[in-house]
């Protein structure tokens, strides 16, 4: 009984593991991110190559698709 609750408790905590954001640049970019934060004015987020790298932040007007 133990294991039928197990297993979607597991496929539930590994789904946001798996989600990845876009950042679409006005220059025809387009980078593989985690977003951190969205202000009125930039975008902050990690790559996600590097996840414990350092932060980026890029302002909204230099990006394709508005956030």
């Amino acid at each position: 009984m133990k294991t039928y609750l197990l297993i979607p408790a597991l496929i539930a905590a590994a789904i946001p593991c798996m989600a990845q954001d876009y950042i679409y640049k006005r220059d025809g970019s387009k980078e593989e991110v985690k977003v951190l934060e969205i202000t009125g004015e930039t975008v902050r987020y990690k790559k996600a190559s590097n996840p414990s790298g350092p932060d980026y932040v890029v302002g909204k007007d230099d990006l394709l698709l508005n956030l």
